[in-house]
């Protein structure tokens, strides 16, 4: 795969790199990482044999034949410029996600919203199948015990990375998109050019290959007339090839009927909440049907599957009641289907929010707002920058005056840090609120906080 044997991740907390770093450690390469941070992701790769440096220096990069990027990397990372400066092979993580795609028949999963879990979902139900796939995924997965798996079997899952066009480099034999929506402006400028990169992603899928589609969203139904010579499905509540009918809809999942151009299939149950985890599993049960797979065990991996870390977790009940879950969404789009989603559960909500990045806050601040009023409370962090230089006139007070102008009525905070954020919290909380830290970057300490000083036992009628 890679010329030479020692391989040095820079960054290698990040998800994506984490997942690279641990293939490549169960392929015999000896990996090494540093990173500013430990995690859980660097704790199992430690358990792996590989070698983890907290913080950067050269040092750490003298005897390496390799050394591997994420776009987090800033030019001026020290390990970074020792690199150039001794002309040590430098890779961009998608570089060596695209060598492995050649390896199998990959199967790639992109879109702007639910990559994750539907990644997660397809990698479970090809493991219950025993095709033993190849996995590298975005999130914490337990069913797999993590975020990467090295398999024997003919397929790779992955997620494809659409942020910076990185999915170019990939090769899919089957390429899922989820939906195409209006992110990544500071990248794409608007939404054509991004429907421009999945007609390209599109075109990379060989003769014998699919591509699987959400046809609920208005801008894949836009381009599927520009689609030549590729085969390809529909996933989706109506018209698609693979439906949903017959629908429950409750706090702890839900259960649905499914049907293929209009033949039911079987009844599928799901432990994850919300329409948009039904979306979700149509494209994994279209994954299934593609390869031919036993539907029986489909629809038993569908039905043990119990969500990925930061997509509406339930962390655990804390003081009079009051539930606290955890999510990663930041657009617009994914802020609604949460809320949408925890609004099941009838309680007052309490919203801990943490903008990510200015670029996003700066094109997307009343999109944002409108996603939040569906809370009743909102509490406000600072953005997360993810690395981004500040923009003038944007912070969180663009989508705080938002609000305040269209939903006066909304009980709306805002606050600096995640120790304000946690006070706050305190104060405005009421007998059986539903609490949720919801952002990218590291709002769920608030929660985390509120739980390490009143931590009830787990409810098991409310764990997912």
């Amino acid at each position: 795969m890679l010329n030479g044997k020692r391989i040095h991740f820079i960054g290698v907390a990040g998800t994506g790199m984490s997942a690279l770093a641990y293939i490549c450690a169960e392929k015999g390469y000896e990996v090494s990482g540093s990173d500013i941070q430990e995690n859980i992701s660097t704790i199992r790769l430690k358990s792996k044999g590989v070698k983890i440096y907290r913080g950067h220096s050269p040092e750490h990069i003298n005897d390496v034949d390799v050394v591997v990027v994420s776009s987090a990397i800033p030019p001026d990372n020290e390990e970074y410029v020792y690199a150039k400066s001794k002309n040590i092979p430098i890779l961009h993580r998608s570089d060596l996600l695209a060598e492995l795609t050649k390896e199998k028949k990959s199967i790639i999963v992109g879109g702007a919203h639910g990559k994750t879990t539907t990644t997660s979902m397809i990698a479970l139900v090809l493991e219950n199948n025993k095709t033993d796939p190849t996995i590298i995924v975005g999130g914490e997965l337990e069913d797999i015990g993590g975020n990467a798996k090295l398999g024997s079997g003919e397929y790779l899952v992955a997620e494809g990375d659409e942020s910076d066009g990185s999915i170019l480099k990939l090769n899919p034999y089957i390429l899922v998109v989820t939906n195409i929506d209006n992110d990544h402006l500071d990248y794409y400028e608007n939404i054509e050019n991004i429907k421009s990169t999945f007609l390209k992603v599109i075109e990379k899928v060989p003769e014998d290959g699919y591509v699987l589609l959400n046809l609920d969203c208005k801008n894949i139904r836009d381009i599927i007339g520009k689609i030549k010579d590729k085969k390809y499905y529909t996933y989706g509540f109506s018209n698609a090839d693979f439906t949903a009918d017959n629908i429950v809809l409750n706090s702890s999942g839900s259960e649905f009927d499914v049907y293929f151009r209009n033949v039911k299939l079987g009844r599928v149950k799901l432990k994850v909440p919300g329409r948009h985890n039904i979306l979700n599993s149509l494209s994994a049960i279209g994954i299934s049907y593609i390869l031919g797979l036993d539907f029986e065990q489909t629809i038993k991996a569908l039905e043990k599957f119990h969500g990925v870390q930061r997509r509406i977790q339930f962390k655990g009940v804390i003081e009079n009641d009051v539930l606290v879950f955890d999510d990663y969404g930041h657009h617009p789009t994914e802020i609604l289907a949460t809320l949408e989603t925890l609004r099941l559960y009838n309680r007052r909500l309490v919203v801990v929010f943490q903008p990510h990045r200015y670029t996003r806050t700066y094109f997307l601040s009343k999109e944002i707002a409108d996603a939040l009023s569906l809370s009743d409370v909102v509490i406000l962090m600072e953005i997360y920058s993810a690395g981004e230089k500040p923009i003038p006139g944007v912070s969180s007070r663009n989508i705080y005056d938002e609000i305040k102008k269209k939903y006066p009525e909304l009980e709306i905070y805002l606050v600096n840090d995640i120790v304000e954020a946690a006070t706050k919290v305190k104060s405005v909380l009421r007998d059986g609120d539903l609490l949720l830290t919801l952002g990218a970057g590291n709002v769920w300490k608030v929660g985390e906080a509120l739980l390490a000083q009143g931590k009830k036992d787990v409810n098991v009628e409310y764990s997912q």
